[in-house]
């Protein structure tokens, strides 16, 4: 369980500043 919360924290992380990084 705390693997695939690892992953899913990592692929929010990286959609937000993807999401960020547009205006």
């Amino acid at each position: 369980m705390s693997v695939m919360s690892v992953m899913s924290v990592m692929s929010v992380m990286s959609v937000m500043m993807t999401a960020s990084s547009f205006p």
